[in-house]
């Protein structure tokens, strides 16, 4: 994948048509619903990496829970902050998630959206090296007992820069 090319052309507007389109594996709401069904009812302090606009996020914080996200992308975190700015636990803020510090004590950590598939645009790191280090930051983030939830829907298609109709298929690979 050509991380500058990716980078330089990425849409947010594009992204938000992903998540709301029923057609589309990050359109549905299953991960959500999959999420909070394993967290029980009592509140819990979760913490979303790479939250991008928000859809997750919100939807753990109207169930009750103590949501925290960060993106590193300035235009996707202000539809995040829009989305959720009237609830009063939830919030996000702007960090990298190689080189910043993500947190201790949450009870849950979402990474979604294929973040282990897509993580070459976030460093000039290895890329076996970066997927390692994302698991590890999980770990460290989470209290003892506490639940990792990785979403992996491999056969996600975003559409083109250059053709809406035409679709690129993001290449990774899990370790």
């Amino acid at each position: 994948m050509d991380r500058d090319y990716y980078f330089n052309h990425w849409s947010t507007n594009v992204y938000d048509n992903q998540q709301h389109d029923p057609t589309s594996a990050h359109g549905q709401m299953d991960d959500v619903r999959y999420i909070l069904s394993t967290m029980g009812n009592a509140p819990k302090r979760v913490l979303e990496v790479a939250c991008g606009g928000g859809r997750i996020l919100e939807s753990i914080a109207r169930a009750g829970h103590h949501v925290t996200g960060f993106e590193m992308d300035d235009d996707i975190l202000e539809k995040c902050t829009v989305r959720i700015k009237d609830l009063k636990d939830a919030a996000c803020y702007k960090a990298n998630a190689v080189t910043e510090n993500w947190g201790t004590y949450y009870e849950v950590v979402v990474m979604g959206g294929n973040l282990l598939v897509n993580i070459e645009g976030f460093s000039d790191m290895d890329y076996e090296q970066a997927q390692r280090l994302f698991i590890n930051k999980a770990a460290s983030s989470l209290v003892p007992h506490g639940r990792l939830f990785l979403e992996c829907v491999c056969e996600a298609v975003f559409p083109t820069f250059f053709d809406p109709q035409e679709y690129t298929i993001p290449k990774g690979k899990m370790i």
